[in-house]
């Protein structure tokens, strides 16, 4: 068996409703890294860009993956860039099965009038979200599973995502 899976994709892609789904497949526990970060620093992740800086949050994101190497039996949520800075998709890597939710680019930016409170995609959601998507497709397509989103609903994904670590 796995010890961990982490779901990785970008903005909008339904890592945290799926995580929870898939957590509940399995019996594992669930962790959603961007709620952990806002509780340990009790502000939303759009007031520490606001009053920190990107930086500042891509290193709490950092310091976070040394408590997902302790973690055992869980679906973990990652922020859309955690795996993109440093080297942190290579230790996400030690921690569990890296599962790339590749939603695609329409379906990303259909979703995309939901985000605009997303740091990153804010005020541009469309435009923000193909940047994102270019910068970051060659980092996910290095994740363990990749599972196609064509605009399925969460069951679907979690069900696809079971059956390949299955296989895995």
């Amino acid at each position: 068996m796995f010890n961990n899976v982490i779901l990785i994709g970008m903005p909008g892609s339904g890592k945290s409703t799926i995580g929870r789904l898939l957590s509940s497949k399995l019996s594992y526990g669930f962790y959603d890294t961007d709620k952990a970060i806002e509780l340990n620093e009790n502000m939303t992740i759009e007031e520490m860009f606001e009053l920190k800086g990107e930086i500042y949050f891509r290193e709490k994101e950092r310091m976070l993956i040394n408590d997902l190497l302790k973690m055992n039996k869980y679906v973990i949520s990652t922020g859309g860039g955690m795996p993109i800075y440093f080297d942190n998709l290579k230790r996400l890597k030690k921690t569990g099965i890296t599962v790339f939710i590749n939603s695609s680019l329409e379906v990303l930016i259909k979703r995309s009038p939901n985000l605009n409170n997303r740091p990153l995609l804010k005020d541009y959601a469309e435009k923000n979200m193909r940047s994102l998507y270019y910068e970051r497709i060659n980092i996910y397509n290095q994740c363990d599973i990749i599972v196609q989103d064509n605009g399925y609903n969460a069951d679907y994904i979690a069900e696809a995502i079971t059956k390949k670590l299955f296989k895995y």
